[in-house]
Formats: structure tokens, sequence, C-alpha cells
């Protein structure tokens, strides 16, 4: 260890500093003038008669130099130690003497009062060309007198820098902004008192220890001196004492023990932490694989929807020329049937000119007429029969069957029609309902979106469709006229309060802010037009903050502590105003803490307690959710809780629609077997489905048909002719209802698509744009995916990729159960390492209790 072994520091930057001049104004008899010593940095003698003054401005130097009463002694340079008749008071009043006061006393002689005041000035230069220039102003202040202390970093005189004196301090501040205005460094600086004075003078002139300026007072007066080893010993070297050195080298040891203890555990602490470092690594590589994921998921989900917007507008462009086909055939066909219509009119014509044919022809009718009672008895049976199979009703109809099938048939009709009136018909009309505000919100949250991507605010809706409607009026922008909630966000690191921070906030947030220059023309508007909505404003004329003129206390735990302002906001110093006056609410973790604040308290969980008693909580969606926050400037977290928002509902309309598609397909069901019931209750007799008669009458006729035809072939041709048109009217027919039939499955199958086709273009709208060339490049073959399988492999690669973000989140989960036990062990160590090292708790107590 090095050893002090001078008072002085030798280092050149501040040794060698000698006295160049000294004034002294108003200082002992040195009166009303400035008197200026000049050694140059010379040693110098100074000499003159008794009582001329010398020890007077060795007592000014001494001042200067030795700032504390206790460290000095005017006196003993004079001679006169045991009178201790010299004071700083005595040299700034000028005492010269004293005179007779009759009986009753002297009185000093002074050449100046109370109202002088005196400076005291010495600078000192070093060999390197530094300057540094000490002084002392004094001054009476009531009955007490006071000094300023002072130094400067180049030369300074009486005359030129202390002739303007006021006794208010104005002549100090002209002074720091002369010298000190536009400089890096101080030039001249002023101390509080002689204790700061002395430290900065001990420090700039290199003296190790303020026994310098004790040596300084006592070989200033020395007279005699009898004990040149005693005067060293007492007055130039600091003491030493060996059981305080023998303390301080066992400290040393002990301190040296500590550090290698601590470095001992440092590395022990080192060897623990690396796994967890290692892990934290892990685990920051298995959520960069989450995201990338989940990025890749959107893009699937992207390219999918364009791609089936693509092929969905393909599909609908060939059913379009199908359509035109089919058009096209059935017209032909409704011609040619036109033109068989009018033959078989010309064959039944020459059919009746004959004689035997004309008795042919009315058998035919006859038989006819039978063959169209038969038929519609038979097909009534049959329809019958079918209605009974169905309805699960008793088989094999005779008379008595038929009246008991009749009975049911009633009773099941009015049980099925309550159910349709009543049961099906409420539930579709509660669902119907749950499907239109579904819907509803869905339209909104897709226009919200797109506000808030062309707004770049949290705040929409009606409000701040009237905002546009003022500005667009008055031409202003939306930087002149903010919404207070754009200028104010939650801290990242106060997330978790951010629920609370909104419900107080929320109405203030939706406040508008309307500077001076547009203040009547925002009223004329507000008063002149129906705004079909509600908007508050606050006059702002520009008026400087009070911040700096009042006490403002501001706890940690204050909510105004848990917010921040957006940059370079031009009125943020007037909301900070109105929050500390309005919503300086203490932020508490328990209800205890809430229970013991008077007022102006909010817990994590949003219960509010106000002034005046009033306590409130708002635990509607509307308060709570995310999409209806309205702080900030930044709305990328919003737009993607409102686009999750928009997700859950289109699942929840697609749910609505299949409970809807369910319950409808219940109800044609209920119908259908309604419509069967009633069916059935319209063959009022059992004499409907009784065809057997009529079979035997037809035959009857047929044989006498035939004996007539055997007796004239000519009718015989014609008839023959005839029954091949009407075969081929009947051919086309059937060709053609079956053309209809195709048609109307396309109509239907365009409408899907079109449907189709509109879903996926609403999704993309909602989406980010996605350059996908990139993933087409890496899936060639999904362009060979056709449009009805197109969904399928959607789900196959979406399932994929959910499997993947599944299995990296269970990995996750394994990683941080891992490193949860690695820092549990780390902060509750072995008893072998708490032994060996006992501040190990310390150490880790401030950790978290949860990592």
């Amino acid at each position: 260890m090095t050893h002090q072994t001078n008072l002085f520091n030798t280092d050149p930057q501040v040794a060698g500093f000698k006295l160049d001049y000294m004034e002294v104004w108003n200082w002992g008899t040195f009166n009303d003038k400035v008197y200026r010593l000049n050694p140059n940095g010379n040693n110098s003698l100074l000499t003159g008669a008794n009582a001329s003054g010398k020890s007077t401005l060795i007592d000014a130097l001494l001042t200067l130099l030795v700032p504390l009463k206790r460290q000095r002694f005017y006196n003993q340079s004079s001679g006169v130690e045991r009178k201790g008749n010299r004071t700083e008071e005595t040299y700034f009043l000028g005492n010269y003497g004293q005179k007779q006061e009759g009986d009753s006393g002297v009185s000093s002689l002074k050449l100046r009062d109370k109202n002088a005041r005196s400076v005291l000035l010495a600078m000192f230069t070093n060999l390197d060309g530094r300057v540094v220039t000490i002084f002392q102003v004094r001054y009476y202040s009531g009955e007490g007198l006071r000094t300023v202390y002072g130094m400067a970093y180049k030369p300074l005189t009486i005359s030129h820098n202390f002739a303007a004196f006021d006794s208010n301090g104005l002549w100090r501040k002209r002074m720091e902004k002369e010298f000190n205005s536009g400089s890096t460094k101080r030039i001249i600086e002023f101390f509080d008192g002689p204790v700061s004075y002395e430290q900065k003078m001990l420090v700039v002139f290199g003296m190790r220890s303020e026994k310098a300026l004790t040596l300084f007072n006592q070989i200033v007066g020395v007279k005699v001196l009898n004990d040149l080893d005693s005067f060293i010993r007492d007055n130039m070297l600091e003491e030493k004492d060996a059981e305080e050195k023998y303390k301080e080298l066992r400290e040393n040891f002990q301190n040296l023990m500590d550090a290698k203890t601590s470095i001992e555990k440092t590395k022990e602490q080192i060897r623990q932490l690396e796994p967890i470092d290692g892990l934290a690594d892990e685990l920051q590589l298995i959520e960069k694989s989450i995201n990338e994921l989940q990025n890749e998921k959107s893009i699937v989900s992207y390219w999918f929807a364009l791609r089936t917007v693509k092929l969905c507008q393909e599909h609908l462009d060939r059913c379009k020329s199908k359509l035109r086909q089919l058009d096209d055939t059935i017209k032909a066909n409704n011609a040619e049937m036109r033109t068989l219509d009018d033959k078989k009119s010309d064959l039944e014509v020459a059919i009746k000119s004959d004689t035997v044919g004309q008795q042919i022809k009315d058998i035919e009718k006859e038989i006819q007429n039978l063959t169209e009672r038969f038929e519609e008895r038979k097909k009534k049976e049959e329809k019958y029969n079918t209605l009974i199979h169905k309805l699960e009703l008793p088989q094999g109809v005779d008379s008595s069957i038929f009246e008991k099938n009749k009975t049911i048939a009633k009773e099941q009709k009015k049980v099925l029609t309550e159910r349709l009136d009543n049961d099906l018909a409420e539930r579709r009309r509660h669902l119907q309902n749950e499907k239109e505000d579904i819907e509803a919100n869905i339209k909104s949250n897709v226009e919200t979106i797109k506000y808030l991507r062309e707004h770049n605010n949290n705040i929409s809706g009606r409000v701040s469709e009237i905002r546009d409607e003022i500005i667009g009026y008055i031409g202003a922008t939306t930087d002149e006229i903010p919404f207070i909630g754009e200028l104010i966000s939650v801290k990242d690191k106060e997330r978790e309060w951010e629920s609370a921070i909104e419900r107080i906030l929320h109405n203030f947030a939706l406040r508008l802010i309307v500077p001076e220059k547009y203040y009547r023309q925002v009223n004329d508007y507000v008063n002149n037009h129906n705004l079909r909505g509600r908007i508050v404003y606050h006059r702002y004329n520009g008026v400087e903050t009070l911040r700096n003129l009042e006490y403002r206390s501001v706890q940690d735990s204050s909510l105004l502590n848990k917010i921040e302002f957006k940059p370079d906001a031009k009125y943020v110093d007037w909301i900070e105003d109105r929050m500390h006056a309005e919503f300086n609410y203490t932020c508490v973790n328990t209800l205890e803490d809430f229970n013991h604040i008077k007022e102006k308290a909010v817990t994590k969980e949003g219960l509010i307690k106000s002034k005046g008693g009033k306590h409130e909580k708002d635990d509607r969606p509307e308060a709570n959710h995310r999409e209806h926050y309205v702080l900030g400037w930044d709305n990328r977290e919003k737009i993607a809780s409102i686009r999750k928002e928009w997700e859950d509902l289109c699942d929840q309309l697609t749910a609505k629609n299949n409970e809807l598609k369910e319950l409808d397909k219940e109800r044609r069901e209920t119908e259908k077997r309604k419509e069967a019931f009633s069916s059935l209750l319209i063959f009022e007799k059992f004499d409907d489905i009784d065809w057997q008669s009529y079979s035997i009458r037809i035959n009857e006729k047929k044989e006498e048909k035939k004996r007539l035809e055997s007796t004239n072939d000519r009718v015989k041709t014609l008839q023959e002719q005839l029954e091949e048109v009407k075969k081929s009217l009947t051919d086309i027919k059937v060709q053609n209802d079956k053309l209809i039939g195709d048609k109307a499955l396309l109509n239907n199958d365009s409408k899907d698509t079109e449907t189709r086709c509109s879903e996926n273009s609403n999704a993309l709208a909602l989406m980010d744009f996605v350059d996908v060339e990139e993933f087409e490049t890496n899936n060639p073959d999904l362009l060979l995916v056709s449009l009805d399988d197109i969904t399928t492999r959607l789900q196959l690669i979406q399932n994929e990729i959910s499997t993947k973000i599944n299995n990296k989140q269970r990995e996750k989960y394994n990683k941080e159960s891992d490193c949860r036990n690695k820092m549990s062990i780390f902060k509750n160590p072995s008893e072998e390492i708490t032994t060996k090292f006992r501040d190990w708790r310390s150490d880790v107590n401030s950790l978290p209790k949860r990592v």
C-alpha cells in the first residue's frame, strides 16, 4: 500500500500554484479603494512600520485560503495572540482605535458602517499556465455579516468585475451569465458556504488534506520557532495509529476472503444459470417457429381464399355457357313439339272422317274416359298406399281400416300443426334474430376495421364520423382537432392495468380538443347540424401549464405513472394538467389497500372509487373487450382484436346457419309428415280408391274396339301413325323435363358458387395483403386442386400446421416447466450451497416468484 508522504499533489496539472496578485477593498484600514499586491509568482518580502497594515494584508490572504474560522487565528501574525481583538467583523468595519465615552466606557473608531461591502481577491497560476482566482464578498444583512464564496478559472479584478454590487444578488447572476453562458465548462462558481468552498479549493490546488490549510495558518505568523521537530510532527505530518492500521489490514484481508467467496458464488450461479440461459434460447427458437407456423397458416388462408375466388369465377363462366346451351336445346324441342302437335291433329281428323273409324273413335273415347277414371282411382290407391306406408299406418286396406287410418290422420295433423306453429316457429324466430345480430356485428367489424386502417387510431363509430364531418366542414386536420384518447396510451409494461384504465378514461378519451382558431367554426357547425350522435369538446386557448407553479403529489402507484403521451403532441401539457386534476387515481393490487384509500382508487378488476364516496364497476362486454378500447395512437392491436372477434363471429354465424339448416330440415320433415296426413285426409271415402269395376268395363270396350278394327285396315294404319307421333311427343316432353331439371340444378349451383365467391372475397378484404408467389412456387401441386376438393385440401393443410403448432406449444410448455424447475432450484439451493454462500438467498430474493 502506498503511504501519503506529503500534503500536496505532485501532478503537474495541479501542483505548483503561486500567488500572482492579491486585491483588497474595504478590509481593515485599507479603505474606499482597491489595494493590490503583485508578487507575480515570486518570493516576496513585506515590510513596513508598526500598524502600517502588514498583518492586515496577511490576514486577508489567510481568510481567502483558510475559510473556516476554527482553522485560522488572525492575531498570531501581529504578535498579540492573547488579545484576540481582530475578527472578520472588525476588518469589515475598519476598526482603527478607541475613544473614551465619558465615564461609561470606550467605543471603537470605525472607517465604515454596515452599509458598506468588502471584497478579497487573489489570483494564482502554475507553470502550465492554469489560472485560478478565488474571491470573497462580505456585506451586512440585518445584523449578520454575510459572505459569498467564489472561484473562477480566469483572471478577475475587483474594479472590473465587482463594481456593480446589489444586495439582491443580481450581480451574481450577471457574472454567471457573462462567464458561463455558451460554455460547456463552468468558468465561475459560487459556493453555499465555507465548507464546499474549502473542498473545491483542496481539489483545485492539489492539497491532499485540510492539514495543509492548518499548516498555512501556523506558518503565516511564525515569530519564534523553539523546536523544529515538534513543529514538523505537530503541523506537517498526519497522525499514524498502529491499532487502526492493524484493523485496516484485517478488514482488507476479510474483504479479500469475501471477494474470493463472492467469485466462487458467482461461478456457481453462472454454472446453474447457463442451462437456464440455454433453455431461454431454445424457447426463443420455439417461439420463433410458432410465429412462423402461424404466419404460414395466415398465408395458406390467404392463398386458398384467393384461389377459391378464381376457381369460383371460372366455374361460374362454365355454368353460364351450359345454361345458354340448355336454353337453346329446350327452344328447339319446343319447336319440334309444335310440329308434332299439328301432325297429331291432322291424323285425328282423318280417323274421324271414316264411319267405322268414328265408331272406333267413340269407343276409344269411352275407353279413354274409363281409363282416366281407372287411372285416377289406381293412382289414388297407389298414393294412399304410399302414404300409409310412409306414415307407418295399417296396410291391406278395407273399409274399416280406411276409417281407422282417417281418424289417426286427423289427430296427428292437429299435433303437428301445433308444433309447427308454436315450438319450431319460435325456435326459428329466436335463431334468426341471433343470426341477424351476428351479421350486424360482422358488418360493423368490417366497417370498423376499414375505418381504423384509414385513420390509424383506436376511435371509431359515429363519434369518429362526427369528427370527420366537422374537420371536413372547417378544413382542419385530425392533428389539429384530435380526440384526447389519440394522445394517451397505456405503457407496455403496465398492460395488466389496461382494462381498468380504459374504463376510467373512456369518456374523457372521446372528447375533442378544439384550438382557438377553429372554436367559432366548430360551434357554428355543431349548433346548426343534426349530428345524429353525441360529441363533447374542449376549447383550447394555449393557456400555460401550471405544473411549475404548483406542488403535485404523484405516487409510484398512480394511474398517471402507468400512461404515456404521444411524443411531440401539441396539447400534452394541457392534457397532463387535466389528468392530474381529475384522474390521479391510485392503482391498488389488493382490496385491503382499496378499502383504506379515501377516494380515487382503482383495482385491476375495474372497481373504481371516485370522489364523494361513489363506487362503480362496469363489466359490460363493450367495456371489457379490447375491440372497444379507445386509448392510443397505434391501432394495430385493436385491429387484430376486432379481426379475432370477426373470425369468432364468422364461426358463430356458421354455427347459427347450421342450426337453422337443421331446424329447417326438421321443419321440412314435420311439414312433410303433416302434409302426408293432410293428403291422407283428402280420401274422404273408400270408393275413391276402388278401381276394380272400371278395369272390367275397360276390358269389355277394348274387345268391342278390336272387332271393329279387324274390318278397317286404313283406320288401323292411321292409328299406328298417330301412336308414333304421340310417342315422339312423349319422348320430347320427357327430354325437355330432364333439361329443365338440369337447368334448375345449374342455377342452384351458380347461386351456391356466387355465395362461396362472395364469402371468400369478404375474407380477403379483412386480410392484409400477402405475396403468395413463393408459396405457389413451393406448392405447384395445389394449382391442380379442383373447386370441389379445395376446401378439403385447405382443412388438411390447416390441420397439419395446427398439429405442428400444438407440438411446438407442448415442447414450449415442457421447456418452460424445465426452466421453472431449474429456477426453483436456483432460488432454493441445497443446504450445502446456502452454508457455503450465506448471502445466496438475498441475491435471489428479488427474483419473481413465477418465471
